[in-house]
This record gives structure tokens, sequence and C-alpha cells, in this order.
């Protein structure tokens, strides 16, 4: 298949939105764990520890989001399937095609 169908395109534009805030929430939630009171004793150490959580979420972000055309669609999906981004039902929503590319390309980790 040398291009997405229409059809997979207009479902992927929606569940971009949501892979990216699942994503999102998983960075903040990391963030989150490393700011629990248990690690501030030593506020700088908890610092870079933030700050790297913070840059490794911008480069997920990046590599996973950016260059959002027709043309890299499956790419990006690839990413969104093997990092857990796509529910199984968002999955099952595109084409019988798609699918069984994915399925042939990478392992796949459903959203929860």
């Amino acid at each position: 298949m040398s291009q997405l169908p229409e059809s997979d395109w207009k479902k992927l534009r929606a569940i971009k939105e949501k892979a990216l805030a699942r994503l999102c929430t998983r960075i903040l939630a990391d963030i989150h764990s490393t700011s629990d009171p248990v690690h501030i004793e030593n506020a700088h150490q908890t610092y870079l520890e933030v700050y790297k959580l913070v840059n490794e979420g911008d480069e997920a972000v990046a590599d996973l989001f950016d260059d959002w055309r027709r043309s890299m669609a499956f790419i990006r999906l690839m990413g969104w399937l093997s990092q857990g981004l796509v529910t199984e039902e968002e999955f099952r929503s595109l084409s019988q095609e798609t699918q069984s590319l994915m399925t042939a390309t990478v392992n796949i980790e459903f959203y929860p």
C-alpha cells in the first residue's frame, strides 16, 4: 500500500489529538512521581530528574507527532502503536489494509 486511504487519514487526525494527550499525561505522571516528597530531600537532584524527563518528553513528542502529513501517517501510526498510545477500538476503526500492515510491521501495544 503506497498511501494511507482517505478514510484512515481522517480517522488518524482525530486519533492524533487523543494519542498526544495520552503521551503528555504519561510524561506528566512521570514528572509528578519524581516530585514526590520522598525525592525532595535533594532539590537539585529532583530538578535534574525533572529536567531530564521534560527533555525526553519533548523528544518523544517531536518524534511521534512532528512532521504531520499524509505521507508520514504510516510512520506516525507505527510509533503511536509501539508506544501504546492508541486504543484497540481506535485501531479497529481503521481499514483492514492499514490494520494488516501495522500488525505485520510493528509490535502493537494498546492503550488501556
